[in-house]
């Protein structure tokens, strides 16, 4: 009985030394199989993103009569440039962009002659808010530049002789 015991762990052994060398064991536990991934679905087709109407040329230029008329001259030249440039052989956006240029040019010159007759009779503060309103319709107007730098000039001397 002892020799059949021994024969039978020799033989379990012997066993055990195969399936290891095999990469089998009896003492490791199984790997989990990996589950088995889901298929994605088909994904939804995307819905067509709109198409942007072009926008109302005649509301634009609505919008730049409005701003002309309320005193946004340079806001206005920009709405009716933007109607032309949408539709080139619209006669009002060019009717209407021709008057606010000249609207322009015409409040320009009147806070520019303003500002000099200020200047000239040494009412420097009130000359500094017409280069103001000229350099607001006009940014880099030379003239209203070199009158406003002048103007500044002079009242910084006023003060120092305070």
């Amino acid at each position: 009985m002892r020799r059949k015991f021994r024969t039978l762990c020799c033989i379990a052994l012997v066993m055990i030394l195969v399936l290891s060398a095999f990469g089998c064991s009896i003492f490791q536990p199984e790997k989990p199989k990996p589950k088995p991934t889901k298929t994605p679905k088909p994904a939804a087709k995307p819905k067509p993103t709109p198409t942007p109407k072009p926008p109302d040329v005649q509301k634009i230029i609505e919008t730049g009569i409005t701003q002309l008329e309320s005193g946004k001259i340079n806001k206005a030249i920009a709405s009716f440039e933007q109607a032309q440039k949408l539709d080139s052989k619209n006669a009002q956006a060019a009717e209407y962009l021709q008057k606010a240029k000249d609207e322009k040019q015409r409040l320009i010159q009147l806070h520019l002659n303003k500002g000099i007759k200020y200047f000239t009779d040494d009412l420097l503060k009130e000359a500094m808010v017409e280069w103001d309103k000229v350099l607001e319709l006009d940014p880099s107007h030379g003239k209203a530049l070199n009158y406003k730098k002048q103007t500044q000039d002079r009242l910084d001397a006023l003060e120092s002789n305070k």
